[in-house]
């Protein structure tokens, strides 16, 4: 369960936002001056998002990598070219049987 906490709710309910976390894999949004500033999330979810991010940026680099090449600008074309080709297999829904 999400649940919100400005941040000086927060900083009087830390051990229940820690247990909430660790024990019944509640997220927290921890609010600044009314806006959202900080989030309390299960560190396993932590450190799927990170290594997510690393996986990207490793891809990238392979992508570099490989097409060094070409010009900057065309290959920006077929990136963006090949993300549309997905995002519209992933839109259309799924034929009927």
């Amino acid at each position: 369960m999400q649940k919100q906490y400005s941040l000086t709710e927060a900083r009087g309910k830390l051990s229940e936002i820690v247990n909430g976390v660790l024990y019944e894999r509640d997220t927290y949004i921890i609010s600044k001056q009314g806006k959202p500033a900080a989030a309390v999330v299960p560190l396993d979810i932590l450190e799927q998002w990170q290594a997510e991010r690393e996986r990207l940026f490793q891809v990238m680099e392979e992508v570099h990598e490989q097409n060094k090449e070409l010009d900057p600008d065309e290959l920006m074309e077929v990136i963006l070219e090949a993300q549309q080709a997905v995002r519209a297999k992933a839109i259309t829904p799924p034929a009927k049987l």
